[in-house]
């Protein structure tokens, strides 16, 4: 008999192809068997067309195929695109990068990598178009006529030129406008017109003429006046600056001080400058800077205008006027001035019978103060200007002395020494060497040179002596009296 086994007894496992459930209570098999398969691999991409099918570096490319989520890498005939974007699973936006040639476009995905069947034509650029001229207006005119050039492609220009000469400024109105005002020193010829993409010449000629002389029609503008309470009547002042007439002077209608222009032949009323019509004036202009210095000279405390010219006319600069400190005004006792070729601006006046003077080293941002360079003289007028001798740089005041009707000038050196060699023209080239102990002056005006003609007979007929002195003036309020030495003329 057999020996009972002490192993527990199962039933028979079902087949491997079928599906078993096993509870406490027994084990039931399926009856079918199911079939377990290999999971079915993403679709690799695919390439079925592009657009455009040629271009240059930078050309954006719309790739359309499919399978394209996740894409890692687009690539122009082996040539990574710097950047691409995935609008869809069918559709891939790129640009030609640098460096590609002509072939295929591949597109890449964790799931493979799909090759176009047609290629990609790289091309080169199509360089920007050259500027054109087709027409100018007018075509003739003096220096400083504007010009209206008329043609294609002139955005971005960098020069305009008459028959060779540029232009000092030009607006780019539009891509087919240029107004540019013909320089000084322009001569007869073609216009041309620089970008970056090439240069247009006109294929007529430009004609500089020479600016008619015109005799002022001055039906609007107010007489100078005068009388017993104006010793000495207000003036206009007339300069030429950019092919134009220009003038400051009184409106007959408000008697307000405007600048003028003469054009058409008649003069036209531009910018108001002072209200007030009984005031002095007295200008300067540099040519170099395009920038004009008014002095007006009656308000309580007079003040000092600056202007710039530009295209468009002249411009009253940003903060003028500035007022001149510790100098009054009057009516009957008008300044002068003179800005000097360092940029330092001198005002002087007579008034109670003393030649008065300020300064200023800062375009008139600030003065010095009144300085008296000379008394007992009456009543009169002073003019100045500056002057080179022997290359030396000096400011001279010319004064009319009313007492004893004579004349007298003082002269001051600016404490720099032109080259020999150089013009005299302090806006040319040539040194100019300022001493350090020009700003190291115990006062302002220490040395002056005056020439003793305060003697003559006749106010028309002045002596004037071949001898000066050398006129040292003690600080104010030192008590010293001034001393003299007689010296040679200068020169």
């Amino acid at each position: 008999m057999p020996t009972p086994s002490s192993e527990p007894t199962y039933p028979p496992a079902p087949p491997a192809d079928r599906i078993a459930v096993t509870t406490p209570n027994g084990t039931a098999t399926s009856a079918d068997s199911f079939t377990v398969t290999q999971p079915t691999p993403p679709p690799a991409p695919a390439i079925t067309s592009f657009t455009p099918t040629s271009g240059p570096e930078g050309t954006e490319v719309s790739i359309v195929g499919s399978s394209f989520t996740g894409a890692t890498a687009v690539e122009f005939n082996g040539v990574a695109a710097a950047t691409f974007i995935v609008d869809a699973d069918t559709l891939i936006r790129a640009n030609v990068p640098a460096g590609a040639t002509s072939g295929p476009i591949a597109v890449t995905t964790p799931n493979g990598t799909a090759t176009s069947a047609d290629s990609f034509t790289v091309t080169q650029p199509t360089p920007p178009p050259a500027p054109a001229i087709t027409s100018f207006t007018p075509t003739s005119g003096p220096e400083g006529t504007e010009v209206s050039i008329v043609g294609s492609n002139f955005t971005g220009a960098t020069a305009v030129e008459f028959n060779g000469v540029a232009a000092a400024t030009f607006i780019v109105d539009a891509d087919t406008l240029i107004r540019a005002n013909v320089p000084a020193g322009a001569t007869s010829g073609p216009i041309a017109v620089t970008t970056p993409n090439g240069t247009a010449t006109s294929a007529d000629s430009f004609t500089v003429t020479q600016p008619t002389p015109a005799t002022p029609t001055v039906a609007e503008i107010a007489a100078t006046t005068g009388g017993t309470s104006d010793l000495y009547p207000n003036q206009s002042r007339v300069f030429y600056h950019a092919g134009s007439w220009w003038m400051i002077a009184r409106a007959a209608a408000d008697g307000d001080w405007y600048l003028w222009q003469f054009q058409n032949n008649a003069w036209q009323q531009l910018t108001l400058l002072e209200t007030r019509s009984s005031s002095r004036l007295d200008l300067q202009l540099d040519p170099t800077s395009g920038r004009l210095y008014v002095l007006f000279s009656h308000r309580s405390t007079p003040k000092l205008l600056r202007m710039t010219y530009d295209i468009s006319g002249w411009v009253i600069d940003s903060g003028y006027p500035k007022t001149i400190s510790s100098f009054a005004a009057d009516k009957n006792y008008p300044m002068s001035f003179v800005r000097d070729s360092r940029g330092e601006i001198w005002v002087f006046q007579i008034k109670s019978g003393e030649l008065r003077m300020n300064h200023s080293a800062d375009e008139g941002q600030t003065w010095d103060g009144l300085q008296v360079l000379a008394t007992g003289l009456g009543k009169g007028l002073a003019d100045c200007g500056e002057f080179y001798q022997n290359g030396v740089a000096y400011v001279g005041v010319g004064f009319a002395d009313g007492g004893t009707r004579g004349i007298g000038f003082l002269s001051h050196r600016l404490g720099g020494i032109r080259s020999q060699a150089g013009p005299t023209n302090p806006a040319s080239s040539g040194s100019l060497v300022v001493s350090s102990r020009a700003r190291k002056w115990p006062w302002p005006w220490p040395a002056i040179r005056a020439c003793t003609c305060f003697s003559a007979p006749d106010r028309h007929r002045p002596a004037i002596p071949a001898t000066c002195c050398t006129v040292a003036i003690p600080p104010p309020g030192s008590g010293r009296p001034m001393k003299s030495t007689a010296a040679p003329m200068p020169g």
